[in-house]
């Protein structure tokens, strides 16, 4: 809850206590396209999922906590586990902090519809 908290602060622009859908977008469209607070605010957003994935605290994602993270999206194990082969970028069957971040990067800046970030909450269409 603190980190809904403060992320919906910055995206309340008129101070009425609430997010409606312009100013989510509008959050969304100054943080992606400002190198200083994407890295501030999306790249934190990244680095809490990665805590949040890492449930036994090792350091790595393993492919038993995508699926578990994936569940809470009701997206299915098999569908999961195809992901997580995805975006282990160098297939030693875990994704480190730095790979999510990565992915991160992927999903939310890149233009190419075939990068694998693309994936991180499931395929389109799914």
């Amino acid at each position: 809850m603190t980190f809904w908290s403060s992320l919906s602060s910055s995206a309340d622009s008129d101070r009425d206590g609430t997010v409606d859908l312009d100013e989510w977008l509008a959050y969304w469209q100054v943080a992606l396209e400002s190198d200083a607070r994407y890295e501030e605010e999306v790249e934190a957003i990244t680095d809490h999922l990665f805590t949040v994935f890492d449930t036994d605290e090792d350091g790595e994602i393993g492919p038993d906590e995508f699926v578990n993270f994936y569940g809470v999206f009701g997206l299915g194990a098999n569908l999961a586990r195809s992901v997580f082969v995805e975006l282990d970028a160098n297939n030693d069957g875990i994704i480190s902090r730095e790979e999510l971040l990565e992915v991160g990067r992927q999903f939310y800046r890149s233009d190419d519809p075939g990068s694998p970030g693309n994936m991180l909450f499931g395929p389109y269409g799914v």
